[in-house]
């Protein structure tokens, strides 16, 4: 596995007892890293964010390093959501598409050289639970595909060159719910990492549950749910995922890793 569960959970932020100060100064903290950065981080996005055209993606390529680490060429389009932009760092020739939305809360995101993010890719980091460093690392040269869902309380590593097809959620953190007597929301939950390793491929809608590492080269298949390790070059299918098929890797691609 790729980590034991951590102890339960309890959600910190209790929305029903807050003020409105309160209420503002969570949204700051989800917003943006400082105070002090967020009027010019929004200022910056209110200027660029929604131009269409090259044009728009060619103003995003200035403005946009002066409120995130970012490699050169980078291409942005229209309406991508970035709270928290101070702690997201971008490689080189990172493409994220119309409606992507990044939140990168707690250590933050980092996304590395060639890697794409397709229309309404979610990468999520809420701070909420407590959970200590909470992550999303992604590698070079990945693809992540339409609609794809990383929610990560924990920490969530995925190597290079993985395709995560359309629709798929990965996530690091599971409801508790044993106990009849209270709704689930307010039972906690248990966190565990979860690495998905070089050259894997997850399917459409697959579900990649908390705790899981999937192994060099595998493929997990359209919708499965997987709970447990996949091994490296094998095939994985079904609710609960299970092997179906494995494979020794060639010397070529030995050579290559």
């Amino acid at each position: 596995m790729a980590s034991v569960s951590s102890p339960p959970h309890a959600l910190q932020v209790d929305l029903t007892r807050m003020g409105l100060r309160d209420k503002l100064g969570l949204y700051l903290r989800t917003v943006s890293t400082s105070g002090r950065r967020f009027f010019f981080e929004q200022v910056v996005f209110l200027f660029a964010s929604w131009v269409p055209t090259p044009l728009g993606a060619a103003l995003r390529a200035v403005l946009y390093p002066l409120v995130v680490r970012m490699g050169w060429p980078v291409l942005i389009e229209k309406n991508v959501t970035i709270h928290r932009p101070g702690a997201l760092r971008l490689g080189r020739n990172v493409y994220l598409a119309e409606n992507v939305y990044l939140l990168a809360g707690g250590d933050g995101i980092v996304i590395g050289d060639h890697t794409e993010l397709l229309p309404n890719v979610a990468l999520v980091i809420r701070d909420y639970r407590g959970a200590p460093h909470p992550s999303i690392e992604i590698g070079r040269r990945c693809s992540l595909n339409v609609g794809s869902v990383v929610f990560s309380h924990g920490r969530t590593v995925i190597g290079d060159d993985v395709q995560v097809g359309p629709g798929a959620v990965i996530t690091t953190g599971n409801h508790l719910y044993g106990d009849p007597s209270l709704p689930v929301r307010l039972q906690g939950g248990e966190i565990s990492d979860v690495e998905i390793e070089a050259g894997a491929w997850i399917g459409a809608q697959a579900v990649i549950l908390p705790g899981v590492r999937v192994g060099t080269g595998a493929v997990v298949g359209a919708g499965a749910v997987v709970t447990e390790d996949v091994p490296p070059y094998s095939l994985v299918v079904g609710v609960p995922a299970r092997v179906v098929r494995t494979w020794a890797p060639t010397v070529e691609s030995a050579a290559r890793s």
